[in-house]
């Protein structure tokens, strides 16, 4: 499930990490996209990112501006830093193991790029085909030491937006919880009364109009009159969106 943010506050899931890149590979075997004498990719490409990742991903809502633009640009980023420590030895005290794909850091490296240590870049071969040429061709301008402050900057937007979005999805557990306890608890007559409130909780997570908090009020109401619980729950998402903040005035 996509953790969704403004702008480069998106967190990427594995799968749409997993994604991206197995569409940039596409577009790099191709000829449209891939770029002069096979460096990097074309201006326009990610546009098109957008494209393949909605036919892929339709529900996550990646966009180019607000969430792919930003992704490219940190790959990119951990790319060249780890071709750098790879293949000319900068950034004293780190090193590559080839078996694990992780960067190793000895106990005198700069403490600033220690977040590196032992942390995987899976798609690194991956990214040595999109980009590879273009960096061996000396084609950044930016130093390793410049790329580990911007990407240590994006670190820790990912950290905060991950304690937010663990937060809450708790929050959000429990009310869904309080709500079908609601439905559970209030009695009435017949099994008919009891199958739409055993209902509720679902058909009150299709309306997307309300937040959590009127979610409940409209419950608490419908559970005390079953008969406009029995109306309710005979209607299409529409209906159901338009009656309910009715219901709530």
């Amino acid at each position: 499930m996509s953790r969704r943010g403004k702008g480069t506050n998106h967190v990427w899931t594995a799968e749409e990490d997993a994604k991206l890149i197995e569409c940039m590979l596409e577009l790099k075997r191709g000829e449209r996209f891939n770029g002069e004498n096979r460096n990097g990719l074309r201006k326009g490409y990610q546009k098109e990112l957008e494209r393949m990742l909605q036919e892929k991903l339709p529900e996550h809502g990646l966009k180019e501006k607000l969430h792919i633009e930003s992704r490219c640009k940190t790959m990119k980023k951990q790319y060249y830093m780890i071709y750098e420590v790879r293949n000319n030895g900068q950034l004293s005290g780190f090193g590559w193991d080839d078996q694990k794909t992780c960067v190793t850091a000895s106990a005198d490296a700069n403490p600033e790029c220690t977040f590196m240590r032992n942390k995987s870049f899976v798609y690194y071969d991956e990214l040595a085909i999109i980009w590879g040429q273009d960096r061996a061709n000396g084609n950044n301008a930016e130093t390793p030491a410049d790329m580990v402050k911007e990407i240590v900057r994006e670190e820790n937007v990912d950290q905060k937006m991950n304690h937010l979005t663990n937060a809450l999805t708790t929050q959000m557990q429990k009310s869904d919880e309080q709500i079908l306890k609601v439905a559970e608890n209030f009695a009435g007559g017949g099994n008919q009364n009891v199958d739409n409130r055993h209902k509720l909780n679902e058909e009150l997570q299709k309306v997307d109009v309300l937040t959590t908090v009127e979610k409940q009020r409209a419950a608490m109401k419908l559970v005390h009159n079953p008969n406009l619980l029995d109306y309710f729950v005979t209607l299409g998402v529409d209906e159901k969106e338009i009656f309910l903040v009715e219901l709530l005035v």
